[in-house]
């Protein structure tokens, strides 16, 4: 029980560790349009935890608990690599002139 305690805290905050960096992000990307932005990551956000209802019922109705496993697994992969190549298409900081 303590173990499973653990793990489930240690995801909760690097789950939810990521909003703050995320918001950064978003804001500086965004510029003058931050706020809308900000506005639209919060409906993905909304939007993802709908569809993650859904997938994870499908997964469930067609393979079992088994299935959710290695739905997640995949999900987050896809995730991973679609977040790798959004930081090499929109890097966060600007290269800046060296002043020798």
């Amino acid at each position: 029980t303590w173990a499973l305690a653990g793990v489930l805290a240690l995801w909760g905050f690097a789950a939810w560790g990521f909003a703050a960096p995320m918001s950064a992000r978003l804001l500086f990307l965004a510029g003058n349009a931050g706020t809308e932005a900000l506005a639209l990551n919060t409906g993905g956000l909304y939007v993802g935890t709908a569809v993650a209802g859904a997938l994870g019922g499908a997964v469930v109705a067609g393979y079992g608990g088994a299935g959710v496993p290695v739905a997640a697994t995949a999900v987050g992969l896809a995730a991973l690599g679609f977040m790798a190549l959004s930081v090499r298409w929109f890097p966060a900081s600007r290269p800046t002139a060296r002043v020798s």
